[in-house]
Protein backbone atom coordinates (compact mmCIF):
# COMPACT_ATOMS: atom_id res chain seq x y z
CA UNK A 1 0.00 0.00 0.00
CA UNK A 2 2.93 2.38 0.43
CA UNK A 3 3.18 2.47 -3.38
CA UNK A 4 0.10 4.71 -3.53
CA UNK A 5 2.29 7.50 -2.11
CA UNK A 6 4.99 7.22 -4.79
CA UNK A 7 5.72 10.55 -6.46
CA UNK A 8 6.91 8.85 -9.67
CA UNK A 9 3.73 7.80 -11.55
CA UNK A 10 5.62 4.91 -13.20
CA UNK A 11 6.25 3.39 -9.75
CA UNK A 12 2.90 4.35 -8.23
CA UNK A 13 0.28 1.66 -7.56
CA UNK A 14 -2.57 1.45 -10.05
CA UNK A 15 -6.21 1.07 -9.01
CA UNK A 16 -5.97 -2.61 -9.95
CA UNK A 17 -2.93 -2.96 -7.66
CA UNK A 18 -4.83 -1.31 -4.82
CA UNK A 19 -8.04 -3.30 -5.23
CA UNK A 20 -6.06 -6.55 -5.42
CA UNK A 21 -4.03 -5.75 -2.31
CA UNK A 22 -4.69 -8.28 0.48
CA UNK A 23 -5.07 -5.59 3.17
CA UNK A 24 -7.36 -3.41 1.06
CA UNK A 25 -9.50 -6.36 -0.05
CA UNK A 26 -10.10 -7.30 3.60
CA UNK A 27 -11.82 -3.98 4.36
CA UNK A 28 -15.54 -4.54 4.82
CA UNK A 29 -17.51 -2.30 2.47
CA UNK A 30 -21.16 -1.84 1.66
CA UNK A 31 -22.29 -3.07 -1.75
CA UNK A 32 -25.51 -3.13 -3.76
CA UNK A 33 -27.42 -6.11 -5.07
CA UNK A 34 -28.92 -6.41 -8.56
CA UNK A 35 -32.07 -4.54 -7.39
CA UNK A 36 -29.97 -1.62 -6.04
CA UNK A 37 -30.63 -2.64 -2.43
CA UNK A 38 -27.73 -1.77 -0.10
CA UNK A 39 -25.99 -4.74 1.48
CA UNK A 40 -24.39 -3.29 4.60
CA UNK A 41 -20.94 -4.31 5.74
CA UNK A 42 -20.77 -5.67 9.30
CA UNK A 43 -20.72 -2.86 11.86
CA UNK A 44 -21.39 -0.14 9.27
CA UNK A 45 -24.40 2.17 9.36
CA UNK A 46 -25.47 4.82 6.86
CA UNK A 47 -26.82 8.17 7.98
CA UNK A 48 -29.11 9.83 5.48
CA UNK A 49 -29.41 13.61 5.48
CA UNK A 50 -32.04 15.44 3.47
CA UNK A 51 -30.51 17.81 0.92
CA UNK A 52 -32.01 20.86 2.57
CA UNK A 53 -30.26 19.91 5.83
CA UNK A 54 -26.89 19.03 4.28
CA UNK A 55 -25.26 22.49 4.46
CA UNK A 56 -24.01 22.05 0.88
CA UNK A 57 -23.25 25.75 0.52
CA UNK A 58 -20.27 25.15 2.82
CA UNK A 59 -18.61 23.01 0.12
CA UNK A 60 -19.15 25.26 -2.91
CA UNK A 61 -16.06 26.91 -4.38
Amino acid sequence: MSRILQVDPKKRATLDDIFNDEWFAAIAACTMDSKNKVIRAPGHHHTLVREENAHLETYKV
